[in-house]
């Protein structure tokens, strides 16, 4: 079992919440075991992202945001869109009507949260990988390396007076999520992407995401491998 979620470089809000069973790792030989069934980045399709060796790949859809903020799943919205869902379909393919084509001008598309799992789908799926391994109290969840966020830096606003001529300028340091001594470690270098990890409990997984100011984690496994 191993769960990989892709991701887009986003900004988010940071949130300090105490965890306790979910801590930052160093140990990061705990993933060469997949990194060697890696296929090559870019020319392997999904196996420069999942390893090989599984019997079979289900895919996890992400929400769908819409224009009008409401929230949707993707085969309601291909329904919508007189279009059919299936295992391998793309946003932009299910998003426009049938009977209208695209006009881009007017269109509004469908926001996918790619890389992200709201805090329920991500607990409903770790209950269910739960069921298929013996160490469900010992998993590994890899972080790509880059967000933002987890490496903090120098934040800078500019504010102008409304009627007078002035700019303030205001600069303060934004601590990273991820603690220094993980920050300045060898992170696990997958083809294409690094990312750092945290350890814990499968069913620790919420606190993972509050340790990430939002971000949940991108690949789930667990410590036998099963």
């Amino acid at each position: 079992m191993l769960f990989w979620a892709g991701q887009i470089g986003q900004a988010h809000l940071r949130v300090r919440i105490a965890c306790i069973d979910m801590k930052w790792s160093r140990d990061i030989e705990q993933a060469d075991w997949w990194l060697g069934r890696l296929g090559t980045w870019g020319a392997d399709g999904i196996r420069s992202l999942v390893p090989a060796g599984f019997a079979s790949i289900t895919r996890v859809f992400h929400p769908v945001e819409l224009p009008s903020g409401e929230t949707t799943t993707w085969t309601a919205l291909a329904q919508a869109n007189s279009k059919v869902a299936h295992a391998e379909m793309q946003l932009h393919t299910i998003a426009a009507p049938s009977q209208a084509p695209l006009d881009p001008a007017r269109h509004e598309e469908p926001y996918a949260h790619e890389g992200e799992l709201p805090p329920q789908e991500m607990n409903a799926l770790a209950s269910e990988l739960a069921r298929w391994t013996t160490t469900p109290d010992r998993c590994w969840f890899g972080v790509w390396a880059g967000y933002g966020n987890l490496h903090g830096g120098r934040a800078v606003g500019t504010l102008t007076r409304l009627g007078r001529i002035g700019r303030y300028l205001n600069r303060c340091a934004v601590e990273g999520l991820a603690p220094q001594e993980v920050r300045e470690s060898p992170p696990v270098r997958a083809p294409g992407r690094d990312y750092l990890l945290l350890h814990g409990a499968l069913a620790a997984i919420g606190e993972a995401a509050s340790l990430l100011g939002r971000q949940s984690p991108n690949i789930w496994w667990p410590h036998d491998q099963a």
